[in-house]
């Protein structure tokens, strides 16, 4: 009976699915993460036990991709806890209350989802909750959606920060759509800009407001007005309109004239001078949000890269760096011509080519996968935009922020923009980018700093934009984001949570989320045993055995302490308002009237590792209790069960952390995140945020820099992680039995990189074999269950490494110092050298797309490893019952007469896909010479004679 009432329950759920893209609404519960973002808590207040209107809960704080709006179950994977919750309600017992977070009218369940679930269905009016109220001046109530929710907090924001509702207080500017207010906040500044060219003055912002508003605007809404033109779009306001004609402004001029304004192109909609196709689109543009795809919402509007083309070609027909000389490599050309040698071009007119190619082509799909899941179909393209993208444009030999002519010649996102064909001619559908937000300065590593010393994560880097363009890091990004996603490539940016630069602009805003030693400590140097200096606790030696007992067994009860002496260097910290910059080190005054500074993070684990400490970034205090107030494996890693309580949490910094993803997601539309160092991360933590990024993107992707492939970190949400490929890749009989006999007997439980390389480790060509052991690294992880992973460098051969932290030794690292680093200085890539590679990487990721489903599949029963007649090369099978790969690789200096075995095809000759080298079969085996660093592979796709291998 209950079993029935959950089908029943499941089959009306089916059908709101059906309804709600019907009607172009969806029926989806809210999450409560998403909320939080949008809303500013004035208070939070405990209600106590009350009976609230079920129809009032509208949405879940942890399980709301498991119900649908009316809480009926959309799978069947509770369907045993759905009915034993139902045989509670008809016992004598009854259910207990439900645990809800109350904002505005509406509730949002933390614990009962079930029972409301079940209650709903038995149409009861009321529910018994105990209910926390988050007090904000926000109107939520029952009708509200998700788009509601977000659209009320861009108006709340756009007010904040233009006051047009003071300036111009008739204004009624209002959207349908999320997004929107960025667009015009967007004007305003390209307003302020051409107004201060114009009349040679600086142009303030609320002049700027006012001037948008009363030029731009009005006259625009007075057009629709007059003229009806609002009652062909019914569903749609006058400002959903007016942005409309601003973002298609390029393709009305093209069909229009260069001249066509704001205006005319509004007047042009009222006399009829669109066509019908025009029309059409402009009419499944006024459909409802909810009917456009991810990919119909970029590639078709596109309005950041559609902004940026038209600031290019006002650029080009003024003239403005006309004159200034521009060196690319033929790479970065939309011919993709291979050709060794730089090209003289004119700046403006490259950028400007670069975006319309992208733009005149037509629009790709992404790959999907729900929750993250099209992580598995992936092929990376890492890119650290500031060294990827840069180039001697003036030819003087030297990288420059700004050259001599005022141009960037270290990366940035226009740049990038230009290089995404060529990314994409290698078969890559996804860009992995290194952090790109801004960067503190004290302690700098380097000219330019570390991408992982985070100033602020919610500000994108300055350097990364082209000055002589001038709209910024904001729009070009999100010109990147879009141009990508026409082109078919997702985007993923990495993040870091846990630490921050030691100049952040946290610090002055809330000095508690940090920690502090007294300012006169001086800071340990490598290897350094003086206690009194700081830098990573010393342990004696019993704690130190006792505490990394304690660790690997799991047990986080009372940990070892660091010593006394350790933990009298901390302070409490300052109050906010009573921290100054002294430099560039931030200092804060004590009630005291001493003086405190941010003290450097170090490596947290092990405890005795004695690097001294970092000296660009610090760690935040994830927690906070006067026990622990000091830095050390049990406040920043393997927390303390007496710290590690929900009552120590630091909740405003949580709040902040949990929001960053989704500020990138709506604010630029990236598709996925690296979180460098989650797994130390508290779950809570790490939990919130997985439920915000995938409350505003359910199909948004999560990577997990850890280089063992956990199964935990599925369970974390997770899609991908690193893993250590980079590491046995180089090491032959690591390789077989670490990675290969384990992917025949066990699988994998999430994917790993397929990386011969990454920013940490050495070049690949750099090893031993050069670029031929590049291209055996490439080739033979690009067919195993992985990820295949380019880091952005490797396809043309480099040699310096990016940095030194993996897989080096004293003496390696020590030809590469800190100052000739490029993840700390201007430096770029050789888009010169010889690109030998380039083409074995198209060639066998084309057959990896070939092939996909079987090479993607983790099952063990789809990989083996076949008879081989020599252990000097290394070899793999991929096959099911009709596809078959062998993939044969000699890692070795010397030449290897090879025979595989089990060869289940005709006599005759297998080609290699590679190479093109004809291999003879005679008798079920296949013989070959391989040379020094080759690997050849073969394939078959059902449709020709069987060809089968017996492992």
């Amino acid at each position: 009976m209950m079993e029935h009432d959950f089908e029943r329950a499941r089959h009306r759920a089916n059908w709101n699915r059906v309804l709600a893209f019907v009607k172009g609404k969806p029926s989806l519960l809210i999450p409560f993460e998403l909320v939080r973002s949008q809303i500013e808590v004035k208070s939070a207040a405990y209600e106590g036990l009350q009976e609230i209107d079920i129809e009032s809960v509208i949405g879940s704080v942890n399980r709301y991709h498991e119900f649908d709006r009316e809480f009926l179950p959309k799978t069947a994977m509770s369907a045993d806890r759905w009915s034993g919750v139902r045989r509670m309600f008809d016992s004598d017992a009854g259910f207990p209350p439900i645990k809800v977070y109350r904002v505005g009218e509406a509730f949002f369940v933390v614990d009962g989802n079930h029972r409301v679930s079940v209650a709903r269905q038995l149409r009861m009016k009321t529910i018994e909750a105990e209910i926390v109220h988050f007090h904000a001046d926000v109107s939520i109530d029952k009708h509200t959606d998700i788009a509601d929710l977000i659209i009320n907090k861009e108006y709340t924001d756009f007010l904040k920060q233009t006051r047009l509702d003071m300036l111009r207080p008739t204004q009624n500017i209002t959207f349908t759509r999320p997004g929107r207010y960025a667009t015009i906040l967007e004007h305003i500044d390209k307003r302020r800009y051409f107004m201060g060219l114009e009349l040679g003055r600086e142009i303030s912002y609320e002049e700027a407001v006012v001037s948008w508003y009363d030029s731009l605007y009005r006259p625009l809404l007075e057009i629709f007005e007059q003229d009806g033109i609002l009652d062909q779009f019914p569903r749609r306001t006058a400002a959903d309109l007016y942005v409309w004609v601003a973002d298609h402004l390029y393709f009305l001029r093209e069909r229009w004239g260069d001249d066509v304004g704001l205006a005319t192109a509004a007047k042009g909609l009222r006399n009829g001078n669109l066509s019908r196709p025009w029309l059409a689109w402009l009419a499944r543009w006024a459909r409802p949000l909810w009917r456009h795809s991810k990919l119909a919402g970029t590639a078709l509007e596109a309005p950041a890269l559609r902004a940026l083309l038209q600031r290019l070609q006002w650029m080009e027909r003024r003239g403005i760096g006309a004159g200034l000389g521009y060196r690319v490599p033929n790479l970065w050309l939309p011919k993709l011509d291979a050709q060794t040698e730089a090209v003289e071009a004119q700046a403006t007119r490259f950028w400007r080519s670069a975006v319309e190619a992208i733009l005149q082509k037509p629009g790709a799909q992404l790959i999907e996968g729900g929750q993250g899941e099209w992580s598995r179909r992936a092929v990376v393209y890492n890119l650290f935009v500031r060294s990827s993208c840069a180039f001697d444009h003036d030819g003087d030999g030297h990288i420059s922020t700004l050259n001599r002519q005022g141009l960037r010649e270290t990366g940035t996102f226009l740049k990038a923009i230009a290089l995404l064909p060529f990314i994409q001619s290698l078969g890559c559908n996804v860009v992995h980018l290194l952090p790109i937000c801004r960067i503190g300065v004290d302690g700098r590593k380097g000219t330019l700093g570390s991408p992982y010393a985070m100033a602020n994560p919610y500000q994108l880097d300055e350097t990364l934009s082209e000055p002589l363009v001038g709209l910024g890091p904001d729009v070009e990004f999100k010109a990147f984001v879009e141009a990508a996603h026409r082109l078919g490539i997702r985007v993923v940016v990495e993040f870091v949570f846990r630490t921050s630069a030691k100049d952040s602009e946290w610090i002055h805003q809330r000095p508690d989320w940090f920690y502090w030693i007294h300012a006169d400590i001086q800071d340990r140097g490598t290897f350094e045993g003086d206690r009194l200096g700081y830098g990573s606790p010393i342990f004696n030696e019993a704690d130190l055995s006792a505490l990394k007992a304690q660790v690997h067994a799991g047990d986080f009860r009372n940990l070892p302490v660091p010593p006394e002496e350790y933990r009298l260097m901390f302070v409490p910290p300052p109050e906010a308002g009573a921290v100054t910059v002294s430099g560039t080190r931030c200092i804060g005054t004590l009630r005291d009237g001493s003086a405190a500074r941010v003290p450097g993070a170090f490596a947290d684990w092990p405890p005795d590792d004695q690097q001294p400490p970092w000296g660009d970034v610090t760690y935040l205090r994830i927690y906070d209790h006067p026990d622990f107030n000091y830095i050390a494996y049990n406040t920043i890693r393997m927390y303390d069960q007496r710290l590690a309580r929900s009552e120590n949490a630091v909740a405003d910094l949580w709040d902040r952390i949990a929001g960053i993803l989704p500020h990138f997601q709506n604010r630029f539309g990236i598709d996925g995140a690296m979180i460098d160092m989650g797994h130390a991360l508290p779950t809570d933590l790490m939990a919130r945020v997985v439920a915000g990024a995938r409350g505003v993107d359910p199909s948004f992707a999560l990577w997990e820099e850890h280089f063992t492939v956990r199964a935990e970190s599925k369970a974390e949400g997770y899609n991908a992680s690193i893993g250590n490929l980079w590491w046995h890749i180089h090491r032959p009989d690591h390789l077989k039995c670490d990675i290969l006999e384990k992917l025949a007997t066990l699988g994998s439980p999430l994917p790993f990189f397929a990386a011969p390389e990454t920013h940490n480790t050495p070049r690949c060509a750099s090893r031993r074999g050069g670029v031929g052991h590049s291209k055996f690294s490439w080739v033979f992880g690009v067919f195993l269950p992985a990820i295949p992973f380019l880091h952005s460098g490797f396809e043309l051969g480099e040699t310096t490494p990016v940095n030194t932290g993996l897989d080096f030794t004293l003496d390696e690292a020590r030809r590469f110092p800190e100052h000739v680093l490029p993840l700390f200085n201007a430096v770029a890539y050789d888009w010169l050298a010889s690109p030998e590679l380039i083409e074995a990487i198209r060639r066998s990721v084309t057959i990896r797309h070939e092939f996909e489903d079987l090479i993607i599949n983790e099952d063990p029963e789809t990989f083996a490893i076949p008879q081989l007649s020599t252990d000097e090369v290394t070899a793999y099978v991929r096959q099911d019952a009709l596809r078959t790969i062998l993939v044969i690789g000699n890692p070795s200096d010397q030449f290897c007469d090879v025979a595989v075995q089990g060869i289940r095809r005709e006599d005759g000759e297998w080609i290699d896909r590679i190479d093109g080298a004809a291999c003879p079969i005679r008798s079920g085996k296949m013989f070959m010479r391989m040379r020094p660093r080759q690997c050849l592979v073969f394939a078959h796709d059902g449709s020709k004679a069987s060809a089968r291998i017996v492992t």
